[in-house]
């Protein structure tokens, strides 16, 4: 159930602003094309993954860098062009290749936020960090790990009396809480991950070319996550792929994968219950109703219909 982790972190970002909102729209939407899309090759295509991972540079990366004022700095142009020689020397069937780009895309991201924060000795230049910072991790603000460093940063901000060295010490003490977040967050985004691959083996599709190059996106997307609409935007990502294959399973699977994938889907409802999620009442009677008639189904298009109703069912969010 990839969509209620999403649900749960699109739920953390319903105060984000429209703008961002608008923008995490738009980039879920471009990682969703071509998924699945015919292919006449027998390898996953390195020039796509290497396409995909200079577009990870850039808008990660460059883009951040920029708004940092860094990219003028003459170790980031050298570190800089050091990732885009090792994404052209990516090889998509080489798993060291892809973890040495994933490697360089979190490295690369930590050196341009410590770099920036270290030469930011005005009032000015703190500020302008500390509302980037604001802002971009507002969704996360409550989160157990930033949220005492978060709060102690928004009241400073907001404070007209607070001074170039008390904000200054606020700032390093929110950046110091990150790689903790950070590494939450990559786990967990691991954890999803791992689960979706296990999920494709037990249908054997994890030999399919779309999966294979989908999963090693979502790898070096994962590394290259820095805040939480990115983190969002994976979920999204692995659940597109989870949407997918459900399609594809209950198009050309035999009856009694289809009748396995529904079941699956029921343990999935029922253990997220146990962990004190909720569900309409009227979808917990659906599956009450499919729950152990699933097997009774022989007709293709019927079993369809029911598990897409499974499928369908959502956390209860309010």
């Amino acid at each position: 159930m990839v969509t209620d982790y999403r649900d749960a972190l699109l739920d953390k970002a319903k105060h984000a602003d429209a703008v961002d909102l608008d923008k995490l729209k738009s980039e879920t939407l471009a990682a969703k094309q071509g998924l699945f899309a015919t292919k006449t090759c027998t390898a996953v295509n390195t020039k796509e993954l290497q396409s995909f991972a200079l577009g990870l540079a850039a808008s990660k990366i460059d883009e951040f860098a920029d708004s940092r004022f860094v990219t003028a700095d003459l170790n980031y142009l050298k570190k800089y062009d050091h990732l885009i020689n090792l994404i052209s020397a990516m090889d998509a069937s080489d798993n060291d290749s892809i973890e040495r780009v994933s490697s360089e895309l979190k490295a690369m991201r930590l050196w341009v936020e410590n770099h920036s924060v270290e030469n930011a000795t005005t009032l000015v230049q703190l500020k302008t960090i500390a509302a980037d910072v604001l802002a971009g991790f507002e969704p996360a603000r409550d989160d157990m790990t930033i949220q005492t460093a978060y709060n102690a940063l928004k009241s400073a901000y907001n404070c007209p009396k607070t001074t170039v060295e008390d904000l200054n010490k606020l700032v390093h003490n929110f950046y110091a809480a990150l790689p903790a977040f950070r590494t939450v967050s990559r786990g967990y985004m691991f954890d999803l991950m791992d689960g979706v691959q296990s999920a494709m083996a037990s249908y054997g599709m994890d030999t399919n070319l779309d999966v294979q190059r989908f999963l090693s996106e979502s790898k070096l997307m994962i590394h290259a996550a820095a805040r939480p609409f990115d983190f969002i935007l994976i979920v999204n990502k692995l659940d597109d792929l989870n949407d997918n294959t459900c399609k594809i399973i209950m198009k050309n699977s035999p009856i009694e994968e289809i009748q396995r994938l529904g079941n699956e889907m029921i343990y999935k409802i029922d253990d997220a219950r146990q962990n004190g999620l909720q569900f309409a009442e009227c979808d917990l009677e659906t599956v009450e109703k499919y729950r152990n008639t699933l097997s009774t189904y022989q007709d293709r298009d019927e079993l369809c219909k029911v598990v897409k109703s499974i499928k369908n069912i959502q956390i209860k969010t309010a």
